[in-house]
């Protein structure tokens, strides 16, 4: 080989390594892809008869690598332990996966309230990481009937008499309509009788056909 044709060889490898240097610089760059993560929604809005709250969170972007995430619940006017029970920890995308869920139980009481709300708090996120919303706000609404739990039980108490009776809170309010499809209900104005934790109530049994239920305090 001469010395020309030498020359030019160490030339053209010289050439086509540095393009190899090249296109494995590009090939790097698109691994530095952000993974993206939001809530499904902007906001949630449940009973507190429900069980639980399931609040749905996405990856989008970069599904190639491990993506850890921090959440936690706050209060704003809910409180933590008597209309929910609160939660926190990480979670974990695995590579591929696009969704999780957080699940935050409820607490159902008997008293009646007005809409009451917390947040759902996303922080300290992987590197790469995106938030595009680090929380969502969740609306507890108070459960809908004003029936009680105790059962009522009817029996007769002599000639045009019924006992109404059940077990349970002898403050409740007992209510009568004489058409329930009709939702008028009136209170029936009288004392239980009390006898340890079963209350009864006499009531006279005339030509009409009442329905009676229990209104909790």
């Amino acid at each position: 080989m001469s010395l020309n044709n030498a020359r030019f060889v160490l030339l053209w490898l010289s050439s086509a390594l540095s393009q190899l240097d090249v296109h494995a610089q590009v090939h790097a760059l698109d691994y530095t892809t952000p993974a993206y993560i939001d809530f499904e929604f902007t906001d949630m809005t449940v009973y507190e008869n429900e069980a639980s709250v399931v609040v749905n969170i996405f990856r989008t972007g970069d599904f190639r690598q491990y993506t850890h995430i921090d959440f936690a619940t706050e209060e704003i006017t809910a409180d933590e332990g008597q209309d929910y029970n609160g939660v926190g920890g990480t979670i974990t995308f695995q590579p591929g996966e696009g969704m999780k869920q957080i699940v935050i139980p409820l607490i159902a009481d008997d008293k009646t309230e007005p809409d009451e709300t917390f947040r759902l708090v996303l922080s300290d996120a992987s590197p790469n990481t995106l938030l595009m919303r680090d929380s969502i706000t969740i609306t507890i609404k108070d459960s809908a009937g004003p029936i009680s739990a105790p059962k009522l039980q009817i029996a007769s108490a002599g000639p045009g008499k019924v006992a109404i009776s059940w077990d349970g809170d002898s403050t409740c309010s007992l209510e009568r309509s004489a058409d329930a499809a009709s939702g008028l209900w009136e209170s029936v104005s009288c004392t239980p009788t009390v006898t340890g934790t079963h209350c009864e109530v006499i009531q006279p049994a005339g030509g009409i056909l009442y329905f009676y239920r229990l209104r909790l305090p």
